[in-house]
């Protein structure tokens, strides 16, 4: 299964094992492990930041926690509550500031996973509220894939050849 056919899948569950980072015990590390649960059942991670990656099939770890099921003492109310049933529109890749890529749904919402950072740094699901806030953080130098492929399947009335569609840095058409 290639990346851009996530594009469409439905969210049915985020789960994440947090632990600390063995390699690096001295230096206080954190580390997370994000599973997304798409309808079909598949089990997939976040992806890693590459348009032409097939997407990572995964194994559901039995000490994974979804990020829907609390204790008593958690808040009620959490940015994950509304990514459930949620469905992934785009996968927005930047080229040199984010080691992962990041899942846009068809709530406006955009996520993406952190794995290791310092205790006392969140690790694990990131989500953020909209495109501006990821522009604000990481900038406005990305591609979406979800644009490449409409593009890569545009054919010209003339010739009967693929359009040569020419992408500005954030996504618009030229």
């Amino acid at each position: 299964m290639k990346l851009h056919e996530l594009i469409g899948k439905r969210i049915i569950d985020i789960l994440a094992t947090t632990q600390p980072y063995d390699e690096f015990k001295d230096y206080g590390l954190w580390k997370a492990d994000c599973y997304i649960v798409l309808q079909n059942g598949l089990v997939t991670g976040i992806p890693f930041n590459s348009e032409n990656e097939e997407v990572w099939i995964r194994e559901l770890d039995n000490s994974a926690v979804s990020y829907y099921q609390r204790k008593w003492w958690q808040k009620k109310v959490d940015a994950s509550d509304d990514l459930r049933g949620k469905q992934i529109t785009d996968i927005i890749i930047y080229q040199d500031d984010t080691d992962r890529a990041l899942l846009e749904l068809n709530n406006g919402k955009i996520i993406t996973e952190v794995n290791v950072a310092p205790v006392g740094i969140a690790v694990g699901l990131y989500v953020y509220s909209s495109i501006k806030e990821v522009e604000k953080k990481f900038g406005q130098d990305y591609r979406r894939l979800s644009r490449r492929k409409e593009s890569a399947l545009r054919w010209s009335s003339k010739s009967g050849h693929k359009e040569n569609l020419n992408l500005c840095s954030n996504g618009k058409e030229d």
